[in-house]
């Protein structure tokens, strides 16, 4: 025999039915859903932080780019090998003229290839005062110029003023192969 709810256990029937189908939403639903938003809002700071990291980089990268953009041009390979060749031999031999020094002998060597670049070496053999030629070094090392020096003999002439040297030289210049 099933006898019928009294008010009072009506109302805490439903109170029981209402708080239990209340845990099963909350355990069920509102629990997992707040846990994954959780997460995820962990998961949006982390990759901000990432972000923010790699957009620095970025603008590194931008920066590094921007300085080998100016590098590139002065270093770039614009012509054919011979055009350059005859560049740089124009180049010695302007700069000589500059310093009023005796260029005797210009040749161009071989040129070297490597993976990424060209090597153009040029020999040449000066006589003038070794102040004008260590002057002259200098300055085919600096900007604009940026020469290597890879070979240097000096020699003395007993024969005419005692100031005068023979420099044999050997001048190499890099340029970027793309």
């Amino acid at each position: 025999m099933i006898r019928r709810l009294t008010v009072r256990e009506k109302r805490i029937f439903i109170a029981t039915l209402a708080v239990v189908i209340l845990a099963i939403l909350y355990n069920g639903l509102i629990g997992p859903l707040q846990e994954e938003k959780d997460f995820l809002d962990q998961e949006i700071a982390l990759q901000q932080k990432q972000l923010t990291r790699e957009w620095k980089v970025i603008g590194e990268a931008k920066a590094l780019d921007a300085q080998y953009d100016v590098y590139l041009k002065r270093f770039r390979q614009s012509g054919p090998e011979e055009e350059m060749a005859s560049s740089i031999l124009s180049e010695i031999e302007g700069a000589a003229g500059r310093f009023g020094l005796h260029v005797t002998d210009l040749k161009p060597q071989r040129i070297k290839h490597n993976e990424h670049d060209n090597q153009f070496s040029v020999s040449l053999t000066i006589s003038s005062e070794l102040v004008d030629v260590l002057r002259f070094l200098y300055v085919l090392q600096q900007q604009p110029y940026f020469f290597d020096v890879e070979e240097v003999e000096f020699e003395r002439l007993a024969r005419r003023k005692q100031s005068t040297i023979t420099t044999r030289l050997v001048l190499g210049k890099a340029f970027i192969s793309l």
